[in-house]
């Protein structure tokens, strides 16, 4: 029983020793890949895994660590200010979908509106950042909020029960769905 333990603990040992190697190739590549494409890149520290897309709308300041699990899509435009901390599974979108178009439930048609984060930001885990948000200087996200609009200088957000914030105008969805004019996606980003 005990050389079973002891081939589980060794096993378990090499498992982390892999994970850490694994999380620092994924740093060292999209450190790389960023720094190389981006509009403006400091100095950044990526701790693992992630997914940056259109890379080139992305401007990063000085020492900006950010997480594993961050998935930002900078089509639109995405500033990061010097000293900001993103932790784990951060989000964050700078372009949406057009839900007012044709189709239902949207359209082909993006709407781009750009994210401006300040300096000495703490962003907390599975936090979601949406088109338009602007976080300011020193400003603390709590772990799985959701910013749009504006978070003043030095201000704490953290998330909240969720709750209705407008409504779709119901005339012009009844018309769409009548007419089945429902979008058929081949690709859904």
């Amino acid at each position: 029983m005990r050389l079973v333990y002891r081939i589980g603990v060794a096993f378990h040992l090499l498992n982390r020793v892999i994970e850490k190697l694994v999380g620092y190739y994924w740093g060292w590549s999209l450190k790389s890949y960023i720094q190389a494409k981006a509009a403006r890149c400091g100095s950044v520290f990526l701790a693992g895994y992630g997914r940056f897309a259109h890379v080139a709308e992305l401007e990063i300041g000085d020492n900006v660590h950010i997480n594993v699990g961050a998935y930002w899509v900078c089509e639109g435009g995405v500033s990061i200010g010097d000293n900001t901390i993103f932790a784990k599974n951060v989000t964050i979108y700078a372009r949406n979908h057009n839900y007012g178009g044709d189709e239902l439930p949207f359209d082909h048609t993006n709407l781009y509106r750009p994210v401006a984060i300040g300096r000495n930001v703490w962003v907390g885990a599975n936090v979601t950042i949406l088109p338009g948000a602007r976080i300011g200087d020193g400003a603390i996200i709590g772990a799985g909020a959701v910013v749009a609009g504006e978070v003043p200088d030095g201000a704490i957000f953290v998330a909240q029960k969720a709750g209705q914030i407008g409504s779709r105008d119901m005339e012009h969805y009844r018309r769409l769905d009548e007419a089945k004019a429902y979008h058929n996606p081949i690709y859904f980003a």
